[in-house]
């Protein structure tokens, strides 16, 4: 693009469509084998939503279980300190992390560096174009 636009006199504005073209290329180049771990995670959320949910009903029978008969209020701190709270408060974490899982194995957030790097080239023959002295100059000329 860049010799196109130094020697034949072409304008930046006639590879609009060149670029976009190779901005789907590079992000399919990238997202497309990711594509392939779509099923296999949501598989492995919906079967760990399910055995997180048994295990944390399991531990919330036994736990109540020890409240009920001490009395709900009854409970002190010490109570607090108990392996059983521990383990409903890490039990929470874990189950926490599995509702964030996602099935989509990137986001919109993890493509905006390969954006940012694809796009590095384009810009500096923007600048071939319109040297960015005389856009800063136009641009402060404006605002004075």
């Amino acid at each position: 693009m860049a010799d196109f636009v130094l020697i034949e006199g072409s304008h930046v504005l006639d590879f609009k469509f060149l670029a976009i073209a190779y901005f789907i290329f590079i992000t399919t180049l990238f997202v497309f084998p990711m594509l392939f771990f779509v099923a296999k995670l949501s598989n492995a959320r919906e079967q760990s939503i399910f055995e997180n949910n048994d295990y944390a009903n399991g531990i919330f029978r036994e736990l109540q279980t020890k409240v009920t008969l001490k009395g709900f209020n009854q409970v002190n701190a010490e109570d607090m300190d108990s392996p059983e709270f521990s383990t409903v408060c890490d039990m929470s974490g874990v189950f926490g992390n599995v509702l964030n899982m996602q099935t989509l194995p990137f986001t919109l957030k993890d493509l905006l560096p390969l954006w940012m790097m694809t796009a590095i080239p384009f810009i500096l023959v923007v600048f071939i174009e319109f040297p960015i002295l005389e856009v800063l100059k136009t641009v402060l000329s404006m605002l004075i």
